[in-house]
């Protein structure tokens, strides 16, 4: 059965696709976007720096659909838990600082770095998983392990292409929409006195926040596509004038794993002038990002037949810069006020192996373009990337 499922980003909007058309600016009347966009619900797969604990989970069912469904021994499948497990708990964990190394004994060995640790052990008729690890790291754990419990250790591939045309490439590749829904914009009812979190400043200088933001309330077409319908939808993309077809890099990866694809560019504008001791100007520079990041998280259906795919989608483009140019302490003074227009998508939704899903946001308001994301899904075959003779 095909399903959307509804989808929360940052307590803000409750809808199965969440689209946000944003223009931020400093000193226009519609510009940048946070440099760092928000993330809906994906796990971060590089742990923060946190204390650092030790915790206990049941793992009996993990153990047994991986034996299972990779028809190996219930110690090959210890192995193969303890092992993937290990590396996503280690993936980009920081090194220890100074006082660390100084309070643990264990850092002061051979090794610069500090490592998780994963031990498996019989408790009575169940196995139990001991993780000593980060707390961010235990989070991600527990999210592991239940999609291994539910969809197996197996492998995914995820598929992503972003379209922008001012064709409807759909009529041209004859497709019916099946699913008309709508993405609200963000309302802001709360307390003005919520938006007054400014920092305390040096030598009574002055704090000052401010940005101008345009949102929009969206449309979304959806519909599932099979293999000869997908094929037909790229076809049609392909040959057009004023379409534009980003191919993202395919993802292979792990059931529950989270990824992160970006293709983008960090743009240096000097935003604000500030003074030396000396009474000098100095320029103070913000990034802007230009183009593509994508964030997937996926989770295998118990029958294996589908994959729960939350992914991200965000397109930001920088339209143009004007300059602002002032008198500051007698000395002319000139600053660059970048619009950046941005499109995100983000969807949760049960993609079947072999089809793929087609989300479409149409042109509204000033946006002349048509916004298309394809997503498919294929799982690689049982055992593929595992030795079978890890447990020896």
């Amino acid at each position: 059965m095909r399903r959307l499922f509804a989808l929360r980003l940052s307590g803000l909007l409750h809808t199965a696709v969440i689209v946000a058309a944003i223009a931020i600016a400093g000193f226009s009347n519609a510009a940048e976007l946070e440099s760092q966009p928000q993330r809906g619900t994906p796990h971060r797969s590089i742990p923060p720096r946190g204390d650092w604990i030790e915790k206990s989970y049941d793992v009996t069912s993990v153990i047994q659909r991986i034996a299972s469904e990779d028809g190996v021994s219930t110690e090959e499948a210890i192995v193969r838990c303890r092992t993937l497990l290990k590396f996503l708990a280690n993936q980009g964990r920081p090194l220890p600082t100074s006082d660390e190394k100084e309070s643990d004994p264990s850092i002061r060995s051979n090794t610069e770095e500090r490592s998780a640790t994963v031990t498996i052990t019989p408790n009575n008729d169940a196995w139990q998983l001991d993780l000593w690890a980060p707390e961010a790291a235990h989070a991600q754990a527990q999210h592991l392990l239940q999609a291994w419990a539910i969809g197996g250790l197996r492998q995914i591939i995820i598929d992503a292409r972003i379209v922008t045309s001012n064709h409807k490439l759909e009529d041209l590749a004859g497709i019916q929409w099946t699913s008309l829904m709508r993405a609200r914009a963000a309302s802001s009812h709360g307390s003005l006195s919520d938006e007054l979190r400014l920092v305390p400043t040096e030598e009574n200088a002055p704090s000052i926040s401010a940005k101008a933001a345009v949102e929009e309330s969206l449309p979304v077409l959806i519909s599932h596509l099979n293999a000869e319908e997908h094929r037909r939808f790229v076809n049609a993309a392909q040959p057009n004038k004023g379409t534009n077809v980003i191919t993202a890099p395919q993802v292979t990866m792990f059931n529950g794993q989270y990824a992160e694809v970006t293709d983008l560019v960090q743009r240096p504008y000097v935003t604000a002038v500030g003074f030396t001791d000396e009474g000098v100007q100095a320029p103070q520079i913000d990034l802007f990002d230009d183009g593509l990041r994508l964030a997937f998280e996926p989770q295998i259906t118990s029958d294996g037949t589908a994959t729960n795919l939350v992914s991200h989608v965000a397109l930001t483009n920088i339209d143009d810069v004007k300059t602002v140019t002032a008198n500051l302490r007698g000395q002319k003074a000139t600053v660059q006020s970048p619009k950046v227009s941005s499109v995100r998508i983000d969807i949760s939704a049960e993609i079947p192996h072999g089809q793929a899903l087609l989300a479409c946001v149409p042109p509204t308001h000033d946006r002349r373009d048509y916004t298309y994301v394809i997503l498919m899904t294929k799982l690689l075959p049982v055992g593929t990337g595992w030795n079978k003779s890890s447990a020896e």
